[in-house]
């Protein structure tokens, strides 16, 4: 059964969706949603499916794929290089219980296809071309902070 969501398109392609504290956050290839900016990242209340205000904007590039922890531990990945005015090249940490954004000081070119939480382990794969300025290819496991850290 599928169930829409009252809200008004994205301009362009979503390519990931996570939830978290009743929210639903979208990313993907869009600018706008409704004739609204959101470049990149939106969010919108999970059960009434209204849009907010653009909280977090992406700068120098796209996204790709993000990940968000049971505390709330939002993960970005993409070819930024920013997000609002906190530099991250590609890898990006926003505490959504605050909005805080963090830069992880870790960089990563290239597609991320999926990403798995087990334990307090991040296990990144896809077409990934460098990860901290080095060649590589494959997958690999990040450490999460604990979100108290920020």
């Amino acid at each position: 059964m599928f169930v829409n969501i009252p809200t008004t398109s994205p301009d362009g392609d979503v390519s990931g969706i996570v939830s978290y504290n009743g929210k639903i956050y979208i990313g993907g290839f869009f600018t706008t949603i409704g004739g609204f900016p959101n470049q990149y990242l939106a969010s919108f209340q999970q059960d009434t499916g209204v849009f907010e205000s653009n909280r977090f904007q992406l700068n120098g590039g796209q996204f790709n794929n993000m990940f968000v922890s049971n505390e709330g531990l939002m993960v970005l990945f993409g070819a930024f290089t920013s997000v609002n005015s906190t530099p991250a090249e590609g890898i990006a940490y926003i505490n959504l219980n605050n909005d805080k954004i963090i830069n992880p000081n870790l960089t990563q070119t290239g597609t991320t296809n999926f990403q798995k939480q087990y334990g307090k382990y991040l296990f990144v794969g896809g077409n990934i071309t460098d990860r901290g300025k080095q060649p590589f290819s494959g997958y690999y496991r990040m450490d999460l902070p604990s979100i108290e850290s920020f």
